[in-house]
C-alpha cells in the first residue's frame, strides 16, 4: 500500500496520468481519476486502500492486528444491516468494534488466546 506517490509517477503531471486507455478498451474519465489520485496523495493503482499500520495501544501488541479503517471498510462493504457478526479469530477485537459501528446488531467472538479475548471484550464493551 502506498502513502505517497513514488518518485517517478509524482514527477509526471496529473493530466498525463489521468486519461488512460486500458487493454480492455475502457478509457478512464480524467476528472474522476485526477480527483481520486489527489485524494490518495498520488497513490496508484487506484484499487489500493492506503491505511496506516495497525500496531496501536488498543491492540496491546497483537501480532496480526487489523487496522480499524480497513475493518470498517470491509464491514460497510460486506455486512447487511442488523446482522450477527461472527469473528472466528477475533484477536484484539478490531473487526468486532468496526462491525458494531457499521450496522451489526451483535458480535460473536472466538479467540484461543485469553489475553486477546480480554482486550477484545474491553474494546467492544
Amino acid at each position: 500500500m502506498l502513502w505517497e506517490a513514488s518518485e517517478k509517477p509524482s514527477t509526471r503531471k496529473w493530466s498525463d496520468r489521468a486519461l488512460q486507455n486500458r487493454p480492455s478498451g475502457y478509457i478512464a474519465r480524467e476528472g474522476r481519476t485526477v480527483q481520486t489520485s489527489a485524494m490518495r496523495g498520488g497513490a496508484v493503482p487506484f484499487n489500493l486502500l492506503p491505511i496506516p499500520n495497525a500496531n496501536t495501544d488498543e491492540t496491546e501488541g497483537h501480532p496480526a492486528s487489523t487496522p480499524y479503517d480497513l475493518a470498517a471498510w470491509w464491514s460497510r462493504y460486506i455486512l447487511p444491516p442488523k446482522v450477527v457478526l461472527l469473528a472466528m479469530f477475533c484477536g484484539s477485537g478490531t473487526m468486532l468494534a468496526a462491525g458494531l459501528d457499521n450496522g451489526a446488531s451483535k458480535v460473536v467472538d472466538i479467540e484461543k488466546e485469553r489475553k486477546y479475548l480480554e482486550v477484545a471484550k474491553r474494546r467492544v464493551g
